[in-house]
Formats: C-alpha cells, sequence, structure tokens
C-alpha cells in the first residue's frame, strides 16, 4: 500500500531535521526451512537513523580507495537488488582499518564491480563508466541519478565489464551513494587522481538537482 506507506514516511520523519530512512520488506515470518507460506503476510520495518557526519574534504578533495580482497559471488537473479545479505561486504570492509575510506570489490570474474558501500565511476577521455550490474552488485539510487544527470547533460555514458587495470587508468574516479552523493577518489593503490572537470561537473548538476529537481544546466 503506497499510501499507508508514505504516509508512515511522514510521520517518521516529523522527528527528525536531517536522517537515514532505512525501508525493509520481507515477505513475513514462516517456521523452519525455506518454502513459502501458501498465504504471505509481507513484514514493513521503517527506520530512521542520525545522519552520519563525515569530513567535509573527503568531497572537496577526495578519498583513498583500496582494492578488496574478497570477492562477489555470480548471481544473475539477485544482481542489481539491495538485499539483506551483506555478508560480502562485511568481510571486505574488515580488511583494513581508518587508513582508507572505501574498498573497491571485484567479483569471481575479475570484473570490477563496486564498492563495499558505494556504486563506483571512472573518467578516460571524458566519457563516464560504471561498471555493467549483471551478475554482481547493486544498482544504487544514487547510482541511477548520476547516470540519469551524465545523459542530460551530454556526457557520454557507458555501462561496461571493467578490468583492474582499466580502473587504474581512469583520468577521474568516483564512488557514490544516497548518504555520502559523491566521493572523487584521490589516490587508488599507487595511483593518484585529480577531481576533475567531469566529476566536478556532475557534482554541480547534482547538487542542483537536489534544490530544484532539475539536473539539466541553468540557464
Amino acid at each position: 500500500d503506497k499510501t499507508l506507506l508514505l504516509d508512515e514516511i511522514t510521520q517518521l520523519s516529523k522527528t527528525s531535521e536531517q536522517g537515514v530512512l532505512k525501508i525493509i520488506l520481507t515477505r513475513g515470518s514462516g517456521g523452519r526451512g525455506y518454502r513459502q507460506p501458501d498465504l504471505l503476510k509481507p513484514t514493513r520495518i521503517i527506520a530512521l537513523h542520525p545522519f552520519p557526519e563525515f569530513p567535509e574534504n573527503y568531497k572537496m578533495q577526495g578519498i583513498l580507495a583500496r582494492f578488496c580482497y574478497t570477492r562477489l559471488g555470480l548471481n544473475p537473479l539477485l544482481a542489481g537488488l539491495k538485499h539483506n545479505n551483506r555478508l560480502e561486504q562485511v568481510l571486505a570492509r574488515a580488511e583494513w582499518q581508518d587508513q582508507f575510506q572505501e574498498g573497491l570489490m571485484l567479483n569471481l570474474n575479475e570484473h570490477v564491480i563496486e564498492g563495499t558501500m558505494s556504486n563506483l565511476f571512472i573518467v578516460k577521455e571524458q566519457k563516464l563508466y560504471t561498471p555493467e550490474i549483471t551478475v554482481s552488485g547493486i544498482k544504487g539510487v544514487m547510482r541511477e541519478l548520476i547516470l540519469m544527470i551524465a545523459r542530460d547533460n551530454q556526457i557520454p555514458v557507458k555501462e561496461a565489464i571493467l578490468t583492474k587495470d582499466f580502473v587504474l587508468g581512469a583520468d577521474e574516479l568516483f564512488v557514490s551513494n544516497s548518504i555520502i552523493d559523491i566521493w572523487p577518489i584521490k589516490a587508488l593503490e599507487d595511483k593518484s587522481y585529480p577531481v576533475g572537470q567531469v566529476t566536478q561537473k556532475i557534482m554541480a548538476k547534482l547538487a542542483n538537482y537536489k534544490v530544484s529537481g532539475s539536473s539539466h544546466d541553468i540557464t
């Protein structure tokens, strides 16, 4: 019931000026085993969490990133979905402490897919690339918005199978999710990257979109 869900979100949001609203939908409770009940009663969980604080220089100057050893599995049926099994990301994030702000994950095919908590974008020769999400990874809300903004502003976009070498050879790199918006990557492994023109343009258009609801140039 969309109306009920929106009403619940509105009521919960009144308790905070800024926060992270998380919605979890399950097929409901059942007995032991994996067979779903004949009559499903879905469970809806809505939780409001404090908005996390990150240093402003992550957006302005960029972050440090690394490649993770943990690999993402291959499953076309689940690719793109934000489901509740995040064990791969938990294992990957346990590989480092605070010296890096994000880790990039490859799948079992050795293709670069995403960050532990973000989607990945690569700028090369003024074209925007992002990993193809067909057998691994999440199609995040911010990922879709950034792709829309790029296309609306005549930035060439390609969703592709990306290798580690291709990513390392980028002109610009950035990661995104709906909480951090965009974090440029200033260093990955032993490579350094600028906060380049394409990244800056997309960041500006995203900021404009959040204020006006339009991703186009202001004239």
